[in-house]
């Protein structure tokens, strides 16, 4: 089975190096699929956990950060005005309205194919969240989720924001794994992921800090308004800021385990082959550092061979040594950063 797997997939990969347009073509299908199925996983955590509208006036609201919790404080400011309009479309709007500067940064400074993902995903995202998650079935399930009772008892509180940060995590991990990104935070913080090869998650934290404290902020003064109970909209306000910051850590969290274009990894290699390192060199595109040593036990020459790799690429260069020489002794070890030129995979 496993061999039959692996045949199917030397050959498709030779047909594709002998057919680069239908290569394309496959890769834009891929592509594009995984930015509507991570779409689908925003609209659903927004409508599910996050802002349940068939209980939006008994429950405490959460919001995801960057345009996203922007464009839900603008929500609130239009409740806060009196106006009448549908919640849901407001959000779409301003949504799509807020990550169109976002877009451009994404199409200017890291690429055309990365710029096109984002904008269909963004896209996606809007029309999903107004209309096509605008059923029973889901508007049901938000309602049981949330646990609301007579009473105001919200027992489904912290489910709901650890659920929604896995959701989100995954639904942002599978942008950026793909070529892409769900617009907003996620793209600035990985322009700045790329340009100090750091992870992805911390910049989203250091950023979305700012949209909850508005958020809560805003949703404290709306409460005030509709009831006049000053202590419960502050102790809403402190409520929401805990739970929306376990679902960004969640969400953080969830990103920076699945995304591993960021992180390094240092590989240590014990060899009395000469040639694995230009086997290395040949094949990945990082330099590596050679040291004369001998064995303890044995008194033989051996070489010590480090090389820095996103890990990634760590199977790669294990699988190139191991064929190389079978007796090597192998390292491998995490890095938090990496400072000098490192070659980075160029975006398109």
């Amino acid at each position: 089975m496993i061999k039959s797997i692996q045949d199917y997939r030397k050959k498709t990969k030779e047909y594709y190096a002998k057919h680069p347009k239908q290569e394309i073509v496959r890769e834009y299908a891929v592509s594009i699929t995984i930015m509507l199925v991570s779409a689908l996983l925003y609209a659903f955590s927004f409508k599910v956990f996050q802002s349940p509208t068939t209980v939006e006036n008994n429950i405490l609201p959460l919001i995801s950060g960057g345009t996203s919790g922007l464009a839900r404080s603008i929500v609130v400011i239009f409740n806060m005005s009196g106006s009448s309009a549908n919640n849901d479309l407001i959000f779409a709007i301003f949504y799509t309205v807020l990550n169109i500067p976002i877009i451009y940064l994404a199409f200017r400074y890291i690429g055309f194919r990365f710029g096109l993902f984002t904008a269909i995903n963004v896209v996606a995202t809007s029309i999903l969240t107004n209309f096509a998650l605008n059923v029973d079935f889901v508007n049901q399930l938000a309602t049981k989720i949330a646990c609301v009772t007579e009473s105001g008892l919200q027992a489904g509180i912290l489910p709901r924001a650890m659920l929604a940060g896995v959701l989100n995590g995954v639904a942002g991990a599978m942008c950026l794994a793909f070529g892409g990104s769900a617009g907003g935070v996620d793209t600035v913080s990985y322009y700045f992921s790329l340009r100090r090869s750091k992870n992805v998650g911390r910049y989203n934290i250091i950023i979305n800090t700012f949209v909850f404290i508005l958020f809560a902020s805003l949703n404290m003064g709306y409460e005030v308004m509709q009831n006049g109970d000053t202590s419960t909209a502050l102790a809403n306000f402190f409520l929401i800021l805990l739970f929306v910051s376990i679902f960004s850590f969640t969400c953080a969290l969830v990103m920076d385990f699945i995304n591993q274009h960021n992180k390094k990894e240092q590989i240590q290699i014990i060899t009395k082959v000469e040639n694995v390192t230009k086997l290395l060199l040949s094949n990945i595109p990082h330099g590596a550092t050679i040291v004369r040593s001998k064995g303890a036990f044995t008194g033989e020459d051996r070489i010590i061979i480090y090389v820095i790799v996103s890990k990634y690429e760590t199977k790669t260069v294990v699988n190139l040594v191991r064929v190389a020489d079978p007796d090597s002794f192998i390292n491998v070890v995490s890095v938090s950063q990496v400072y000098g030129r490192f070659r980075k995979p160029k975006i398109k």
